[in-house]
């Protein structure tokens, strides 16, 4: 009886793990095609976008509006955008008013020039 019951469980766990395996490679599709990528049974890669400069600058821009007087780092800008952060790095004391320091430093909206 033990035997038997032992064989059962060995059965029902590997029959749940594959299920389980099933499973997983479907959301990983899901979460592929999602990201833009293509309906294939391959492996997910994860590629960044390449973006122009004024794209960059665009998406950098609403980033920095969305955190108002507080400012953005770069790095969470870089999240925010999903343009990579040695892309975005250089591109922040260009385009943006910086405050702080090292770790500290935060990039606002440029004031606006009085004509």
């Amino acid at each position: 009886m033990t035997d038997r019951l032992d064989e059962e469980i060995a059965r029902v766990t590997t029959e749940l793990n594959k299920l389980r395996q099933q499973k997983m490679q479907e959301l990983m599709r899901e979460m592929w095609q999602l990201d833009g990528g293509a309906d294939t049974d391959s492996p997910v890669r994860h590629t960044h976008r390449r973006f122009t400069d004024a794209e960059a600058a665009d998406l950098l821009t609403k980033a920095v509006e969305e955190a108002g007087a507080d400012g953005i780092s770069a790095l969470k800008a870089a999240e925010k955008t999903s343009i990579s952060y040695p892309r975005v790095r250089p591109l922040m004391p260009k385009l943006f008013k910086k405050t702080g320091s090292g770790r500290g430093t935060l990039y606002v909206l440029k004031p606006k020039r009085k004509s």
